[in-house]
């Protein structure tokens, strides 16, 4: 009957199916892995492999913060995977945990990705948040949280400089858009507010959303990403399975033929990693002593099947059973 519970049967230790289900996984504990945390998308490694140039440009970008001035707008550009968002958080955190060592004024840095807060009292709200102002879920308007913003920016005498993910979904909307031009022209219009937005996309045709007001107001620096080769994408697939894998567990010529999949189809370094780590799972559910190539084949048909799941999910009802019916 629906709602009634079902009871496993005890064994003479009291433990029911789930307990010994457990049991065999604690007593196998078999796994490639040593450290898969370091396979997760939120890792960041002390040093990226292969964007040296584009590191430097954002150490000469940053320069001003170490005067306590404001640095001019930038705009990033890549396509997923290719570690824009990566490289430019970790140079903002190395600025300032320098500036704090020099004892330098350093300015306020606050991280927004517009993928997750999606109007624009939301994304005031993380601005003023993150300068450390109490602000109440509800019951300010837009006018009060920028007045708040102005007020502590001149109380302070830092600098800030928004780091805005996805930008490009900001200036689609027209409401989003004319944040974009209020943020870049506080600053304009009163000297003492110093307010810096360094804008990271993935569509090389961002300034095509821009209205002419924003785009002029902007007036950024650039700084192009490009995909990663075959070879570099070896390189850092390398370099996490060191950390991620138990010794003799994944060969080099595994690495290379992840890396070579990835380089084909999209230079994406992070769905490269996102493979690897796939692939030792594949290898820990069949409880191999090793990784080998039929893995790869596995993990790869497991990672498109749940993008196909995931894409389909997100479709209106209407969609999917079009669909079924040509299914």
């Amino acid at each position: 009957m629906p709602g009634k519970e079902i009871n496993q049967p005890a064994g003479n230790d009291g433990k029911d199916f789930i307990d010994l289900m457990i049991d065999d996984i604690i007593e196998s504990d078999h796994t490639v892995f040593k450290d898969r945390d370091v396979l997760s998308p939120g890792y960041m490694p002390p040093a990226p492999s292969h964007r040296e140039l584009q590191m430097k440009q954002l150490l000469d970008y940053f320069k001003p913060c170490f005067r306590n001035e404001s640095p001019a707008n930038l705009l990033v550009y890549g396509k997923t995977g290719t570690g824009k968002t990566l490289v430019t958080r970790l140079i903002a955190k190395k600025v300032l945990k320098r500036c704090q060592a020099q004892e330098i004024t350093e300015p306020f840095i606050v991280y927004v990705n517009v993928q997750f807060t999606h109007t624009k009292f939301k994304v005031l709200v993380k601005i003023c948040s993150d300068l450390g102002l109490d602000i109440p879920k509800m019951g300010l308007s837009t006018d009060h949280l920028i007045n708040l913003l102005k007020n502590t920016l001149k109380e302070q005498g830092r600098a800030l400089i928004v780091i805005i993910d996805e930008i490009d979904l900001m200036v689609r909307s027209k409401d989003k858009d004319d944040l974009l031009y209020l943020l870049t022209r506080l600053s304009e219009n009163e000297p003492a507010i110093k307010i810096s937005i360094v804008g990271i996309s993935n569509d090389l045709r961002f300034k095509t959303f821009l209205g002419i007001r924003v785009l002029s107001s902007l007036n950024s620096k650039e700084i192009v990403f490009p995909p990663y080769q075959s070879a570099e994408l070896e390189t850092i697939l390398l370099n996490r399975a060191t950390l991620a894998f138990k010794d003799g567990m994944i060969d080099d010529n595994i690495i290379k033929a992840i890396a070579a999949i990835a380089a084909r189809e999209h230079g994406d370094a992070r769905k490269a990693i996102a493979l690897l780590r796939s692939v030792g799972e594949v290898a820990d559910q069949e409880q191999a002593t090793f990784v080998d190539g039929h893995h790869i084949l596995k993990a790869r048909d497991k990672l498109e099947f749940d993008t196909i799941k995931n894409f389909i999910g997100t479709l209106p009802d209407n969609y999917k059973i079009i669909l079924i019916a040509i299914s």
